[in-house]
């Protein structure tokens, strides 16, 4: 979370692994992927995106590796699949610990801020882009991701202390969401719906009525948090700002230059419709001038080289050819497969399930207000996580599990 090659290099040893395993499977003659057609449309997609991006630098004259890289870092999804698959989901479900270690030291790093930044409320708000690897807002998002998938995890336990272990997560999960409530994000709320219907399709064995029960509190903490004094301000904020946009387009206050860098994404579109501006140094220049025109401020074109919306920005940069691979690739194969199997009548395939879907449609969500998939590291970290859950929802080794009901 707050180092540069960590992440990065915990993604390229699983990478590693996978390509020597299967090199030796190879070497002793024996099947190296024989479930390899259940993946079939996943490999194509994979596939795909890669070979777009090629195309599409190779239509633009120019070379842009660090778009090459983060493309690449989300099709390893297929090796790492590979390797999930081969090992025992009774180890994989040890992966709850650093969903708990995630969630306390987002909160933690949320809560006793190295550097503040005041906001547009006049409060101070933890500046994390400082001390960490992350702006505010993709901070905010992943320790609401870490909180959920702790709830989620309630559906297994690993100990001998199970009532102990349902308090740990539960805990965790309260203060990764007090953390995000501490950030004043207020896009990472955006996929709290999302969550609460995969909590109710999953769990089989809660009443609709308890269901419902829950729901209302969801609904009650949310609305406490909507009108909390320094909530409140910057949802007012955002209303009176949206308001402004309309009279004065290229005003320069938060929400309004998010609309900019909408409005900048959407004619690149039109003009290049098929595989874009490029990215990078492109997509910059076609900014600057956009800014020239008056399409866009000149403070909007000099300082973003992103739209701040993660679909805008692959459409833009690779055309519709790359942004239809990147969502099949990215979004949609593996929500189908997970929300396919996300009834099946094993705990553990049901949780990992559960699991994925909350990090794809979390991340899906994230992604209309922020570039989430702006770092190495962010796509790294989805690229394990999804491919964890795909090779756990299909696994036919997760058995016997004990059940926790949370007190």
């Amino acid at each position: 979370m707050t180092t540069r090659s960590y992440g990065s290099a915990f993604m390229y040893g699983l990478l590693l692994i996978a390509l020597i395993g299967m090199g030796v499977m190879r070497y002793r003659k024996q099947p190296v992927w024989p479930e390899w057609r259940i993946w079939r449309p996943f490999i194509l997609a994979a596939a795909a995106a890669v070979a777009i991006v090629l195309i599409a630098q190779w239509t633009h004259g120019r070379w842009h590796a660090a778009t090459f890289e983060k493309t690449m870092r989300l099709a390893c999804m297929v090796p790492m699949l590979w390797l999930f698959s081969r090992l025992n989901p009774a180890i994989l479900r040890h992966i709850q610990w650093g969903f708990i270690a995630g969630a306390l030291y987002c909160t933690f790093l949320l809560a006793f801020p190295d550097v503040t930044f005041t906001a547009v409320n006049g409060r101070l708000r933890p500046d994390t882009l400082a001390y960490t690897e992350y702006n505010t807002v993709e901070f905010g998002n992943l320790a609401f991701l870490y909180a959920c998938v702790c709830v989620v995890s309630l559906m297994w336990t690993l100990t001998r202390w199970p009532k102990l272990e349902a308090a740990l997560k539960l805990s965790a999960a309260a203060l990764g969401f007090y953390g995000v409530y501490l950030s004043e994000t207020r896009t990472s709320w955006l996929a709290l719906p999302a969550v609460f219907i995969i909590a109710c399709v999953v769990e089989r064995r809660i009443s609709w009525r308890i269901k419902a029960v829950v729901c209302a509190l969801l609904v009650a903490i949310v609305t406490v948090i909507g009108v909390t004094h320094q909530h409140n301000d910057r949802i007012g904020k955002a209303i009176d700002e949206a308001q402004e946009c309309v009279e004065r387009p290229k005003a320069e206050t938060s929400v309004c230059i998010r609309f900019q860098l909408w409005r900048a994404a959407r004619v690149m579109i039109e003009k290049h419709p098929v595989f874009g501006v490029g990215g990078g140094p492109a997509f910059r220049e076609k900014m600057k001038k956009l800014g020239d025109r008056g399409v866009i401020s000149p403070l909007v074109a000099s300082n973003w080289g992103e739209p701040h919306n993660d679909i805008l920005l692959v459409a833009a940069t690779y055309g519709l050819v790359g942004l239809a691979s990147f969502l099949l690739m990215v979004y949609g194969i593996p929500a189908w497969i997970l929300a396919s199997r996300i009834r099946d009548l094993d705990q553990t395939r049901r949780a990992f399930c559960a699991l994925g879907l909350c990090v794809v449609l979390g991340f899906l969500s994230f992604g209309v207000t922020e570039t989430m998939f702006r770092s190495m590291r962010t796509a790294s970290f989805y690229a394990v996580m999804v491919s964890l859950c795909l090779a756990m929802a299909v696994s036919h080794l997760g058995q016997n599990n004990r059940r926790v009901h949370p007190a």
